[in-house]
């Protein structure tokens, strides 16, 4: 079982080193601009910390942080299948950068997920079946002085039953079922 367990937790530490480039450069990629469908909802983001915005169309968000000399603008936006950001101050762009923006599902990747998942799930199920598949012990045949205890505690049993039945504590009835499942 040992061996076993000690497999499985080599796959899954196979399988994590081999998907976290992919979710590196994802996370690379993407930035902050993907959590986000269009220009409003990123400059619904920068009102919730309190940062100016200037300016908000369809295509653009441009923010503001600071007064006079000292203003920095960020400009979102996004042109075809890109997104864009710029932070500038004073008419010079200091950094600049756009991403592909997602337009489709990347069934490639749901399918990936999938596949590991299900994987998974068969390699959790053979574990949990190998301790069932034992076959069951067979215990020693019983002995005549487990026979005679069990006709003895039946017997004292009955004659409870009798006494409670001859008190009229229960009917003939009632006796006749017990004694019955006595015997069984």
């Amino acid at each position: 079982m040992k061996q076993i367990l000690a497999l499985f937790v080599f796959i899954v530490t196979v399988l994590s080193i081999s998907l976290t480039p992919g979710l590196v450069m994802a996370e690379d990629a993407s930035g902050a601009l993907a959590n986000y469908n269009n220009p409003h909802d990123i400059c619904e983001y920068y009102r919730g910390i309190a940062m100016t915005i200037v300016r908000e169309t369809d295509n653009e968000c441009l923010v503001s942080i600071g007064e006079g000399e000292l203003t920095v603008f960020t400009q979102i936006y996004y042109s075809g299948n890109e997104w864009c950001a710029k932070v500038s101050n004073q008419g010079q762009v200091y950094q600049s950068k756009c991403i592909a923006r997602k337009t489709n599902t990347d069934w490639n990747t749901i399918y990936s997920v999938v596949g590991v998942m299900v994987v998974l799930f068969i390699l959790i199920g053979i574990i949990n079946s190998i301790g069932k598949n034992k076959t069951p012990t067979i215990s020693p045949t019983t002995t005549s002085d487990s026979v005679e205890t069990v006709a003895v505690s039946t017997v004292d049993e009955i004659e409870k039953l009798s006494k409670l039945k001859n008190k009229r504590i229960i009917t003939q009835e009632e006796f006749d079922l017990a004694k019955k499942k006595l015997l069984k």
